[in-house]
Order: structure tokens, then sequence, then C-alpha cells
């Protein structure tokens, strides 16, 4: 026999609100960790080989997906390099389709010297996904200008995907 418990809040033994009615914070899923190194050379949307997979407890859910690592755009002609980040997604057994219209831009000016610009990557994105089938994430790189773009150039850097449930 199943049993169904309701409440209208859950409290600690102080009295104090564990679960607020919005901005809590259910689950929480780290995806990949990658070590290997990622590059693009061409002006495509390549898949990053970073991906997180979630599956909300309630269609009113949202999801805070969040990819972290470190970069490198290569920039041996011209004055500018620069590379576009875009998060796609995948509901269920649907296809992988851009999230939103955003995209995150990492720019490295040069002047007359061949400028090689190492930063921290932190893109994220509040989805709600209104499902509770599983919910997939994944980034993409373009190379929009410049010779190379590098996600871990060096062998000791790592980039991690991760994905939080979040009361709606």
């Amino acid at each position: 026999m199943a049993s169904i418990l309701k409440v209208d809040e859950v409290q600690d033994i102080s009295g104090k609100k564990i679960l607020q009615n919005t901005g809590s914070v259910l689950q929480v899923v780290q995806g990949t960790i990658k070590t290997d190194n990622f590059a693009v050379t061409s002006a495509t949307f390549t898949n990053s080989g970073l991906e997180v997979s979630i599956t909300p407890t309630s269609t009113s859910s949202k999801i805070l997906v969040q990819f972290t690592g470190c970069i490198r755009v290569y920039n041996t002609s011209g004055n500018n390099a620069y590379a576009f980040w875009r998060i796609y997604r995948k509901i269920g057994s649907g296809s992988y389709a851009q999230l939103g219209s955003h995209q995150f831009t990492h720019r490295a000016y040069d002047y007359g010297n061949g400028a090689i610009s190492d930063v921290p990557m932190h893109c994220q994105y509040l989805d709600a996904p209104s499902t509770t089938s599983a919910v997939s994430y994944k980034i993409y790189a373009y190379l929009g200008a410049g010779s190379q773009l590098e996600m871990n150039p060096s062998a000791d850097d790592e980039s991690y995907a991760f994905a939080m449930e979040v009361v709606g």
C-alpha cells in the first residue's frame, strides 16, 4: 500500500522553513568531467564533449545548467579573434536544438604580436523545460575569427558540466 503525506510546510527543529515555495535546490547532477584537449579551427558549431543530463521531478521545476572550464583563442592573423559558445538541449528521446537565442562570446585582441588569451569559461542558463522526462544539455563552440579555439589548452586543465533542479 502506498502512503501520501501532504503538508503545508516542512520545518527543522528550530522552526525554520526547510523547503521554500520557489528557489530551493532539489537535486544537483555532475555531468562530464573533461580533461582532454578540444580544439576548433573552423566556423562551424562543434560539440565540445561537455554534457549533463537531469530528470526533473516536476514540470514546474527550473534547471540551472552550468559549463565551466579554461579556454584559449589563438590570434595569428588580423587584429581580433573570437569564439562563440551555445548551449543545446534535448528532452527525452528528441533531438538537440539550441537553447534560446543566446550565445556567449570570448574575444582576444592582437596589438601586433600574435595574442593568445587563456581565460576561465563559465556559461550558465536557467531553463524551464516543463517536463519530467530526462533533459540533456551540451555546449557547442564556434570559431568566429582567429586561427584556433581550445578548451583545456594545458595538460592539467579540466572542464565540468553541472545541472541543478530548482523549485519553480
